[in-house]
């Protein structure tokens, strides 16, 4: 313990004396019951007051026992003892740690709480500076915040929105609530703290805390932790003119993942993939999962656009190596979209629109890719969120229309059915062909309900077409593409009977045209679908084939009606034999399988007696006609019948 300011040692001397009495030491006594002792004695100051004194002291006796000569300090405790006759009880009875102290910071008392929480002895308290209970680092600021009290002496809490810490007589420190109120004596004012660990509580949010700023798969900063670190990012960026960048990440082909293996491979990837993503980064760049298969980093402190691009090839190069998904390995590729500014230039906001754009970019470009942005993507991106919006809008005001281009039998060159293609009229647009927002409806989603509506609109239309021919027929057919997203659900079936009950539609005119995609992307999931719509008795007609995934056991295990042969084949026939040695294989190979055959793309006549001469069956193309409104659809047809069609 500190030594503390002395009273008359004279005094004390006497004092002790007298209650040794000169006397030896009784018989039977042990020597430290006499060699060290604690007095408490009234005494009379020059200008009259009565104040308390404690004395503690040590007493050396010879080898009879006799005291010879002591040595102690004395102090004046008449504030602690006032306080401790008017305090004590209520000390006893709090629930807290209850330190009070005078103004100078001494603690003139505790209750047997804050032993039990400081590890300190009562006697190890009473006198010293409070700043013994305060660790290091806040005890030069500590007098600070008495002296503030002292000024405006009322209950309060202390430190405010701050987090308080402690230190126990081991030296560990722990987070405590403080409650400061004063205590008004005729000694004058002391300060009273009720201190309370608050370690349990401060584990608790700070738990709390953990699981509101940070992905619950994968432990990195979420969306929120990581908006927060790049606004500190620009900033500093503008304090420094430095460079930093945003990297946003994109996990190519996760939904096969999802789709083919489970939700829970697809976990377990995003897992598989987080240590690999930190251990491509520089100490100090943060990488957060902003959702789904989507990753972000920031980069700060960079030299130049070479150096985010390296990080991002870093990344796509770390995520390559196979992943073990169940029994089968799978092979992973990053698209990444890099923005890269100086002197924090850009808000967040923009950093993180302009790095999205990258990586779109680079998934357009054919994936596995790494894109620097620059303005153009974020022109291409402003005329995409544009796009969107309009198309959703497009929905509730009947902006689509279908338009019809018919399938010819070369066989005498009737119409023996219409492919219904999708237009957007929009109105400030004009007339928008699937190519122009058809990407866009596929990655919102938007696709399934425009596609219901297309399912609908060309049911009715061939239901009309059918009732004006009469029983006669022979009725058209009518074939409707459907997306992938579209066959991914499985309400597909149940939606087109609906429909078909609706329109009042045979099954057997209605054609659904898929393509190999489909096929490939989620062949379990696609043939429990694709078996439905057979079994409503609707045609299935592979499109665009020998373009994608070209497998001869599509066409038995998905039990396809009829296949067409792609515009690019057609187009090279007579200029290219290779050309024509697929068109005559897969003809042959319709033959073999019985199924039919529609040539697409035929513009000149040498493509059609090629064909011909091939044996193909149906075909269509502008030869013939080209795409037209529903109103013109009976004068066409008319027109074949009188044999006045390209034939």
């Amino acid at each position: 313990m500190s030594r503390h300011p002395p009273l008359a040692l004279a005094a004390a001397r006497v004092s002790l004396w007298r209650v040794l009495g000169r006397r030896g030491a009784p018989a039977g006594a042990p020597r430290d019951e006499l060699s060290a002792r604690t007095f408490v004695h009234r005494v009379i100051r020059p200008d009259g007051q009565i104040r308390t004194v404690e004395c503690h002291a040590r007493v050396e006796l010879d080898e009879a026992g006799e005291p010879v000569r002591m040595t102690g300090t004395c102090q004046d405790v008449t504030a602690f003892r006032l306080a401790e006759e008017r305090f004590r009880s209520l000390l006893e009875t709090a629930p807290d740690a209850m330190v009070i102290v005078d103004e100078a910071g001494r603690i003139v008392l505790v209750n047997s709480q804050t032993e039990r929480l400081f590890g300190y002895a009562r006697v190890e308290l009473i006198g010293e500076h409070v700043e013994l209970l305060v660790p290091q680092r806040f005890a030069s600021a500590h007098p600070d915040h008495r002296t503030s009290f002292a000024e405006d002496p009322h209950a309060r809490p202390m430190g405010g929105d701050l987090d308080l810490y402690a230190r126990r007589r081991d030296g560990t420190e722990f987070p405590v609530e403080i409650s400061l109120s004063p205590l008004e004596t005729e000694e004058g004012t002391l300060i009273s703290s009720a201190i309370r660990d608050v370690t349990e509580r401060k584990l608790a949010r700070d738990a709390l805390t953990y699981q509101a700023r940070h992905d619950p798969l994968t432990g990195l900063p979420n969306r929120g932790l990581f908006l927060d670190r790049l606004e500190h990012g620009i900033a500093r960026a503008k304090r420094s003119h430095s460079t930093l960048a945003v990297l946003f990440l994109d996990i190519d082909d996760f939904k096969l993942v999802n789709d083919t293996l489970g939700h829970e491979a697809g976990d377990r990837l995003l897992v598989e993939m987080t240590p690999r993503l930190q251990a491509a980064l520089r100490p100090g760049d943060t990488v957060a999962r902003f959702g789904g298969d989507e990753f972000v980093v920031l980069c700060e402190d960079l030299t130049s656009e070479p150096d985010a691009t390296r990080i991002a090839e870093r990344i796509a190069f770390a995520c390559s190596r196979p992943v073990t998904l169940g029994p089968h390995q799978h092979f992973v590729t990053i698209s990444a979209g890099v923005v890269v500014v100086d002197n924090g230039s850009s808000t967040a906001t923009d950093l993180l629109r302009d790095a999205d754009a990258a990586m779109y970019r680079a998934k357009a470009m054919g994936k596995g890719r790494v894109e620097l942005f620059d303005t153009s993507m974020r022109e291409r991106l402003i005329e995409r969120i544009a796009l969107e919006s309009d198309l959703r809008l497009a929905i509730d005001r009947h902006e689509f229309r279908l338009h019809y281009q018919p399938v010819i039998s070369l066989d005498g060159g009737q119409i023996i059915g219409m492919e219904a293609l999708l237009r957007w009229e929009h109105p400030e647009r004009g007339l928008l062909h699937p190519a122009q927002f058809m990407p866009v409806a596929e990655s919102t989603g938007l696709i399934v309900p425009i596609g219901e509506w297309a399912i609908e609109e060309a049911c009715r239309q061939a239901a009309g077409w059918r009732d004006a021919r009469g029983p006669a027929g022979p009725h058209l057919t009518v074939s409707v593409n459907l997306s992938p997203r579209q066959v991914a659900r499985s309400e597909l079936a149940s939606s087109v009977t609906r429909i078909l009950s609706l329109t009042g539609l045979e099954a057997s005119l209605l054609d659904l045209e898929i393509t190999e995609r489909v096929l490939h992307d989620d062949g379990e999931a696609s043939a429990k679908v694709l078996h439905e719509l057979k079994g409503l008795g609707v045609r299935l007609v592979l499109d665009d084939f020998g373009t994608g995934y070209s497998s001869l056991s599509y066409l038995k295990r998905f039990t396809i009606d009829a296949l067409k042969i792609d515009r690019s084949f057609v187009n090279g026939l007579g200029r290219d034999a290779e050309n024509g040695a697929i068109v005559n294989a897969v003809l042959g190979m319709a033959r073999a399988l019985d199924v039919g055959v529609t040539a697409e793309g035929v513009e000149t006549r040498d493509q059609l007696a090629r064909l011909r001469a091939s044996g193909c069956a149906f075909a269509q193309g502008y030869l013939f006609s080209e795409p037209i409104p529903s109103d013109d659809v009976p004068e066409l047809v008319e027109a074949a019948l009188a044999g006045l069609l390209e034939s």
